[in-house]
């Protein structure tokens, strides 16, 4: 399912005083076959329909602003079967799953390569503090890039 977050908040300059401006930021991740373009426009719509004339209404300088940062396409798995077949090809192992975290690998799939997302650590022991990747882990990884490497030279 899409996901939105907002990670950071802030904004005024004590907690007793109205604060002169707020921001927040936020994301969301559209799962594929979802038009992230089309939840920004409702957004901007609403924001301009529905909540500036609300904040005018009680200060006439107030305003919104609404900045796209870096847009990342969700992974469309359709194309997806040859990647999947090498990488289960290399390693022996054949895991697939659907998650909600972001990737690049949507632009490789836009693009119309035959793409997955796999490697070494966990997602549940990333984005957040003292994240790491165990070594053993580490070296599941390197051993799938020397056998990428033998294969292609071979």
């Amino acid at each position: 399912f899409t996901t939105l977050n907002v990670g950071i908040i802030e904004g005024g300059a004590a907690r007793n005083a109205t604060a002169g401006w707020c921001n927040f930021d936020w994301e969301f991740r559209p799962m594929p076959g979802e038009d992230g373009d089309k939840v920004v426009d409702e957004l901007n719509a609403y924001a301009a329909t529905e909540l500036l004339p609300a904040m005018k209404a009680v200060s006439p300088n107030a305003d919104i602003n609404i900045i796209t940062e870096s847009p990342v396409p969700p992974l469309d798995d359709s194309n997806a079967a040859e990647a999947a077949a090498f990488v289960t090809e290399v390693t022996g192992r054949n895991s697939q799953g659907v998650v909600s975290f972001g990737t690049d690998a949507g632009y490789f799939s836009d693009a119309g390569f035959s793409t997955v997302v796999f490697g070494p650590g966990s997602i549940s022991r990333a984005h957040q503090p003292d994240e790491y990747v165990e070594t053993g882990e580490l070296a599941q990884g390197l051993d799938f890039m020397n056998k990428i490497a033998h294969r292609l030279s071979n």
